[in-house]
């Protein structure tokens, strides 16, 4: 409790002509299920405080803002403000329980507007807020642990070792995911790119498709990576130009973090790590142009969407 008084020392109010502190609240993101309404935030304050500090007049303005970030937890923001200037700032969360973390926000929010007075245990008998409303019933949510939720990500990276030459490569993942565990699917494909020759030259590119099991931990994800595609080569300019496409698969491991810019937009960097189930060799008449090696890998990056 001495922390939370120290804390809010920057955010507290100055009384009214009786002897009470009084705020104009302004609030973003309360009563969206499974998150208590501003009036049953307010009630809960005025009790624990023992008088409403309420008044649309006052010259103290506290503004709250809840919101979640693109792992689904939930963030509260408590700014003081003075003739439009912040006086003082703090944070309440992240917390994937929206109820138990309002809860901490109503001590907040008494301590700013009254220390004394919100550093007492429990809620105090108060009286009603003017107005008073009756909620609706709200349906209990499930835990948000065991919420999956679905996303869509465009990516851009490096391929190397897969082809002849390291290529540039788009790819589209479509991916479910909850707090512990992700699946996705991925298609991908490469920039064409030439080896020249001494006359001519062979053209690459390729086309796969993946799947990836993961395991993640708060902004890191660990994935298995399977992979089957088709690698399409071109000889040109030589005597015999001819074309062919031979059969890729690969098995391997990915390791990601991501980074949210705004609760359903996340910036995601990976690195793959793959071994070759089939080799591939190259050639143009007797000459050896490539042989596809073992390990290959990819650097990316990429922007993901939560549907």
């Amino acid at each position: 409790m001495p922390l939370l008084l120290c804390l809010s020392a920057a955010l507290a109010t100055l009384p009214a002509d009786d002897g009470h502190a009084v705020v104009r609240l302004i609030s973003r993101g309360l009563g969206e299920a499974p998150c208590p309404t501003e009036r049953t935030l307010l009630q809960r304050v005025a009790s624990r405080l023992g008088y409403d500090p309420f008044d649309d007049a006052a010259a103290v303005e506290l503004r709250v803002t809840l919101k979640r970030d693109a792992t689904g937890a939930y963030l509260a923001s408590l700014e003081r403000r003075e003739a439009d200037a912040v006086v003082g700032r703090r944070s309440v969360g992240p917390s994937r329980d929206c109820p138990a973390l309002v809860g901490a926000l109503e001590l907040a929010l008494a301590l700013a507007i009254d220390p004394l007075s919100g550093a007492a245990i429990g809620p105090q008998p108060a009286p009603p807020i003017q107005q008073p409303a009756i909620e609706p019933p709200t349906v209990a949510p499930q835990p948000v642990a065991t919420a999956w939720r679905w996303t869509l990500g465009v990516a851009g990276g490096a391929v190397i070792a897969a082809l002849p030459t390291v290529r540039p490569a788009l790819a589209l993942e479509l991916a479910t995911d909850n707090e512990a565990l992700q699946l996705a699917a991925e298609l991908q494909a490469t920039v064409p790119g030439a080896v020249s020759l001494s006359e001519g030259a062979v053209w690459a590119t390729s086309v796969s498709i993946a799947l990836m099991p993961c395991l993640r931990w708060r902004a890191l994800s660990v994935c298995g990576r399977a992979t089957g595609g088709v690698m399409h080569f071109e000889a040109v300019g030589v005597p015999a130009a001819t074309r062919a496409a031979v059969p890729s698969f690969t098995v391997g491991a990915r390791l990601a973090a991501e980074m949210p810019i705004h609760w359903r937009l996340s910036v995601r960097v990976f690195a793959d790590l793959a071994f070759a189930m089939n080799r591939t060799t190259v050639s143009v008449g007797t000459t050896e142009v490539w042989v596809s090696p073992l390990v290959q890998g990819q650097l990316a990056a990429a922007a993901v969407l939560t549907l």
